[in-house]
């Protein structure tokens, strides 16, 4: 069967070229010596907001302060928004550098000049709409997995301290071939507040699920450091102070095509009232922490 990569959204501490297996959290430059951490003034900077947020009635209730850290606040979900994401298509691998430079004093993420994405556009939906509403009493929302494949929804739940993911299910369950994961405890996506330095980790398993119509059961590792603190260019806009989250990812599955574990590291790059504002995915068991060839990319864009 298809192996899955389950998780829908992503933290962090960079590791430098040449200094050693211990990283170093940086913000807005990269430490120079290995046992340097370096912080520096908050700059005066000017916040460009995407012009399709006046729109949306309810992001008004978020106002960012644009102080790189992200409260449980600054992170709503909405039944019924839309975002407008562009994506590279599947199999076609993209080149880009996830780990910024130090551009005019500012670490910078330059994301515009990515070729051949399309537009995918995602909306927040309500649990009890669906088939599998049932099974995940204390879900608040879902939202597609994968922008390849908006039918295979993630169920998440949100709450003060924590966005966690409960479970993974197919849109319908018509037919055979059909998705049911429930996992033995909320999957902690998200930790606020989010800043520099921030980490979590957490491994968990699930058992009689239904993965593409195959039973199956198996676990997931993830560890989460939040690296990095920046400038994010895309096409359409420009976003000061955003954070870096690393995701170290290992899946395992009981029945699984080719070999049943495989490692996969994502970065998330993350801003106020805004939440995922681009991702870059590894292949699977990749080496180099900061690769330069992602099996997926994805940013807010039209």
């Amino acid at each position: 069967m298809k192996q899955l990569i389950l998780l829908p959204m992503a933290l962090l501490v960079l590791s430098l070229p040449g200094c050693g297996d211990d990283p170093e959290v940086w913000v807005e430059k990269a430490c120079e010596e290995c046992d340097a951490t370096v912080y520096v003034d908050e700059p005066d900077v000017t916040y460009e907001a995407p012009p399709w947020i006046d729109q949306v009635d309810s992001l008004r209730a978020c106002v960012p302060n644009n102080d790189g850290r992200i409260d449980y606040e600054e992170m709503p979900v909405f039944l019924g928004a839309a975002v407008s994401y562009r994506v590279n298509a599947p199999g076609e691998g993209v080149e880009l550098d996830v780990s910024g430079k130090d551009w005019a004093g500012k670490w910078t993420w330059d994301f515009r000049g990515i070729p051949d994405t399309y537009p995918v556009n995602v909306t927040v939906e309500d649990p009890a709409e669906f088939w599998f509403a049932d099974e995940f009493p204390e879900a608040e929302s879902v939202s597609p997995v994968s922008l390849w494949d908006k039918n295979l929804l993630g169920v998440y739940r949100h709450s003060k301290g924590t966005t966690e993911l409960l479970g993974v299910a197919s849109r319908s369950r018509e037919g055979a071939v059909y998705t049911l994961i429930r996992y033995d405890e909320p999957v902690r996506l998200f930790e606020f507040p989010i800043e520099v330095g921030s980490k979590w980790s957490q491994k968990v398993s699930f058992s009689n699920a239904v993965v593409m119509g195959v039973q199956n059961a198996g676990s997931e590792t993830y560890s989460f450091v939040v690296d990095g603190r920046g400038t994010v260019l895309l096409p359409d806009f420009t976003l000061e102070n955003t954070l870096r989250i690393r995701l170290q990812l290992k899946q395992t599955f009981v029945v699984a095509q080719g070999k049943p574990t495989t490692d996969y590291i994502w970065y998330m790059y993350v801003h106020e009232c805004l939440g995922e504002v681009a991702r870059a995915v590894s292949g699977p068991d990749e080496l180099e922490k900061e690769f330069t060839r992602a099996a997926e990319f994805r940013h807010l864009g039209l």
